[in-house]
């Protein structure tokens, strides 16, 4: 079973998009809910009391940051090279000479 161009453009982009919805919250929750300095903090009675949120301390969440943006890298490179033959396109386009003939195929109306 293949899955067509267009269809796999969808997800890769869609999965893109829940990628950096989840890093900017992961971000949000490390600079607001668990700021630097979070993670030791000495209670009452000598007790050290840690921060954390949903059960993952700031350096958790991090490494999770971090491995979100990893795969959000590895999605942008999977979708540069489905549009590719675009690009290529586009960047023809743009920087053809002056003295060749003009490009039906670049017109910017459609």
């Amino acid at each position: 079973m293949s899955i067509s161009k267009n269809r796999l453009n969808f997800w890769v982009d869609l999965l893109m998009f829940v990628d950096m919805l989840l890093i900017t919250l992961i971000g949000l929750v490390m600079y607001y809910v668990l700021p630097p300095g979070s993670g030791g903090r000495h209670g009452g009675w000598g007790l050290e009391v840690k921060s954390t949120f949903l059960g993952m301390s700031r350096h958790e969440w991090g490494d999770v940051h971090f491995i979100m943006a990893l795969l959000l890298l590895a999605m942008l490179v999977l979708h540069i090279v489905l549009h590719w033959k675009w690009i290529v396109h586009q960047f023809k386009c743009t920087f053809r000479g002056k003295t060749k003939e003009p490009d039906s195929s670049c017109d910017t109306d459609s």
